[in-house]
């Protein structure tokens, strides 16, 4: 009777060991492949903004009109200012001019009541094509035209087409054509409408024109004109 109860649990005892080897090595074929040879991929991504900047650099602040004019008997005199912009947005920029103070007259005596008027173009907003002088007793004049290193980036109102006429469109194609009078309101001088910029230029050549015996007079005096140029991205 005793060896029967010995077998049993001989049986019974081998048996729990196959069972919990058969369990173990279940266990291990569920789990082994995802703990060491499971594979699991994601995909993420990097951001910067880089934001639109612009830069105006004036080749002088003080524009020096070159040369005095007489007075009394007349003559006439030309300044320039070059303007750089600098630009990171492809959509390129404008620049405009405006002249605060030119309400009624183009430039005021520091220190007298007398001032040198505006030009005056044959239409009123329409640049000249070519500057015309006052004759003997007109008005003393000032007045400006626009010119730009990339010709189709300058103002429209500045193009001229070849032929003596402005405000078209055609391209930047007569030197010192295009003369128009300040205003105190923005003009637009430049307008890149795509692609950034490095080092564009806009110049701007004033002029100042006395005739003989000028009216009203133009007294002893240093003659001002102040302009503010705004160069903005697109």
């Amino acid at each position: 009777m005793s060896l029967n109860l010995s077998y049993r649990a001989l049986y019974q005892a081998l048996s729990s060991a196959v069972i919990l080897a058969v369990l173990a090595a279940t266990i291990y074929v569920f789990y082994e492949p995802v703990s060491t040879h499971a594979q699991d991929s994601q995909t993420f991504t990097v951001t910067q903004d880089i934001t639109g900047e612009i830069s105006l650099t004036l080749s002088t602040t003080t524009v020096i009109m070159v040369g005095p004019i007489a007075g009394l008997t007349g003559g006439a005199a030309t300044g320039s200012i070059s303007a750089i912009v600098t630009t990171n947005d492809p959509d390129g920029y404008n620049m405009t001019i405006e002249f605060p103070y030119a309400t009624t007259t183009g430039m005021d005596g520091n220190n007298t009541a007398a001032y040198i008027n505006h030009y005056s173009p044959a239409v009123a907003g329409t640049p000249d094509y070519a500057w015309v002088d006052n004759s003997t007793g007109g008005a003393a004049e000032f007045g400006y035209t626009v010119s730009a290193s990339t010709s189709a980036d300058l103002g429209l109102v500045f193009q001229d087409d070849g032929g003596g006429n402005c405000g078209g469109g055609g391209n930047d194609t007569t030197a010192y054509s295009c003369w128009l009078n300040g205003t105190n309101t923005p003009i637009t001088i430049t307008n890149r409408t795509s692609g950034s910029a490095t080092n564009a230029t806009t110049t701007i050549v004033f002029r100042v024109n006395v005739p003989n015996n000028p009216s009203p007079t133009i007294d002893i005096d240093t003659y001002t004109a102040t302009a503010t140029l705004t160069a903005t991205n697109n």
